[in-house]
């Protein structure tokens, strides 16, 4: 199974998924480290070195890998936007458990919009 913007390993040990996110990291990293993780939410976060993060399910074999990478800001005229490249790594890939964690992911990373 493959994700849009993710590939697998040749092994299928793994499965990466890339995303281009509008956040400076330490923004990324309040919201992961805050509501994202926080008590209660069945996944363990514990840092991995510098921007970089390893996510537990206690109830699954699955670990999760995040890695995040600040790129040029986006210039719109006088706007400028932060662009923050993240990786997740997901070994092995369950599908099931990665379906729970971008349901969470993209419900607590959301930003404005209708």
């Amino acid at each position: 199974m493959y994700s849009p913007s993710g590939h697998r390993s040749p092994a299928a040990e793994a499965v990466q998924t890339d995303l281009e996110m509008g956040y400076t990291l330490k923004e990324f990293e309040t919201v992961l480290q805050g509501g994202f993780s926080q008590a209660g939410s069945g996944f363990v976060l514990e840092p991995a070195g510098s921007s970089r993060w390893q996510i537990s399910i206690p109830t699954h074999s699955t670990r999760i890998t995040l890695t995040a990478t600040p790129a040029p800001p986006r210039i719109l005229g006088a706007f400028s936007l932060p662009v923050l490249h993240v990786s997740f790594v997901f070994e092995p890939p369950a599908p099931e458990t990665r379906q729970r964690f971008f349901e969470r992911f993209n419900r607590y990373f959301h930003k404005g919009g209708g």
